[in-house]
């Protein structure tokens, strides 16, 4: 032991008593005294007369140091049997700096795991256990890094590591494992999903790989590109609200290796509120053909019943349909039947259609065709057609006089009206007009002239 102060002194004296060995010689050239450590010499406490390196006592020399407790310090030869103190520096505390990690390889290839720590005299044991192994048992490798050849039986190994220092102290590792490589690919696509207002959206990516992590993407109804989400697993969850509704989100899975594939991009829908999105309709068919009358709404887990008066009837009554569409066949009976359906919900919400009415349909048909006009000029030339029939519509088609075909016009009544002109002057026009079962008749063509002072219609006779 090395000693640099009067208190370091008196403690020695204190707890070994008098004649001990000190680390100290001066072997080295016979007249300087050194610390064995290296330390400076600065401190002493020579007895009287000391040193003395008094060879006539011994001829080896006296090139040792004595403590003699009060009586002070003294050379000696060093061949006596006296107590000593060892002075240790400050022991390294065993630490496990970095832990062994997971591994996936390919098969054939070598699979490593290492550790690192600190400590004095650090030696290291791996345990390890086979993946259907019950217990763990020493393995060969007293290294810091274990190392084997990946194969069916080694793939799941798990392994741990026990490090040990010089003074017995030991700490154990994480338990790692040792994977055979799995090639990445998804095994189930997310799906789109459609929820009620403030219920949880949920969508899952289902993949198959080793050291698998889970990035999602999302794009806002009118967003115009995706950007990362916070969302880091294989479920991508969230509450349902107007700013959720519409939002597509796709998933990145990236393996062990670097490895990445991304998912399909679902969508993130609420559920419609029970509507009514189109009305059913007033139907005029013939005798003997189907009436129908359709509506269409927009819910959850819609039920439909429809409600029916006949033509003289006072009250509405249920009906057996239960369908979106009411259908009949059409007789005396059933012409001047009125209707209503009403729509409900899963949730026992219920909305009431309009009232339609069905009609036995008169057959299209032209009870006056158009004539051919003559008006002066700035004066309105008019052809008008007479038809029967349920529902109808008119469209007019025209030619000018130097024309080669006709064109639609913007006339969708059952007269067509124009202010004579020049231009005006020998147009040909024509009507076809259409009954609500879709059947069409065309009219005469009829031409529209131009005639000097008051209009007329020359007689046909």
């Amino acid at each position: 032991m090395t000693v640099t102060s009067l208190g370091e002194d008196a403690f020695l004296d204190d707890f070994v008593g008098s004649n001990y060995w000190l680390g100290a010689s001066n072997a080295a050239d016979g007249e300087t005294w050194e610390w064995i450590n290296g330390e400076n010499f600065t401190y002493s406490r020579w007895a009287s007369g000391e040193p003395n390196d008094n060879i006539d006592n011994d001829e080896r020399g006296e090139h040792y140091l004595e403590s003699g407790g009060e009586s002070g310090w003294k050379s000696a030869a060093g061949y006596t049997l006296y107590p000593f103190v060892c002075e240790f520096d400050d022991a390294t505390p065993v630490s496990i700096t970095a832990q062994p990690k997971d591994q996936y390889v390919d098969n054939g290839e070598k699979a490593v795991v290492s550790l690192k720590a600190t400590g004095d005299g650090l030696t290291y044991q791996w345990y390890l256990k086979n993946k259907n192994g019950k217990t763990f048992s020493k393995s060969s490798i007293t290294k810091s890094t274990y190392s084997v050849t990946m194969s069916d039986t080694v793939n799941g190994r798990q392994l741990y590591c026990v490090v040990t220092d010089c003074y017995g102290n030991s700490l154990l590792s994480n338990t790692v494992t040792l994977n055979k490589y799995i090639p990445l690919s998804v095994v189930k696509q997310p799906m789109d999903c459609t929820v009620d207002n403030g219920a949880k959206a949920t969508v899952t990516v289902e993949a198959a790989g080793v050291g698998l992590t889970y990035q999602w993407y999302l794009k806002n109804k009118n967003g115009t590109k995706f950007s990362k989400s916070s969302i880091t697993k294989s479920t991508y969850s969230i509450t349902m609200s107007d700013t959720v509704d519409g939002r597509m989100v796709y998933c990145v899975v990236s393996d062990s290796k670097g490895n990445s594939i991304g998912s399909n991009i679902v969508t993130l829908s609420k559920k419609p509120a029970l509507s009514i999105i189109e009305q059913p309709k007033d139907a005029y068919v013939h005798n003997g053909q189907t009436a129908r009358a359709t509506v269409t709404a927009a819910g959850d887990g819609l039920t439909y019943q429809w409600y029916l008066k006949n033509k003289n009837g006072k009250t509405f009554s249920k009906s057996s349909i239960k369908k979106n569409t009411y259908s009949v066949t059409m007789s005396d009976a059933v012409d001047g039947r009125q209707l209503y359906c009403v729509v409900s919900d899963n949730k026992g919400y219920s909305v009431t259609t309009d009232i339609v009415t069905l009609h036995k349909a008169t057959k299209l048909s032209i009870i006056e065709q158009p004539k051919d006009a003559y008006v002066p000029n700035g004066q309105t030339a008019c052809a008008t057609v007479t038809a029967a029939g349920d529902g109808l519509t008119y469209q007019w088609y025209l030619k000018n006089k130097n024309g080669k075909t006709f064109a639609k016009s913007s006339i969708k009544k059952n007269t067509y009206s124009v202010t004579m002109s020049d231009a005006v002057d020998g147009r040909q026009v024509y009507c076809i007009v259409t009954d609500s079962s879709g059947n069409t008749v065309q009219t005469n063509t009829v031409t529209l002239h131009k005639a000097e002072g008051n209009s007329f219609v020359p007689s046909l006779e």
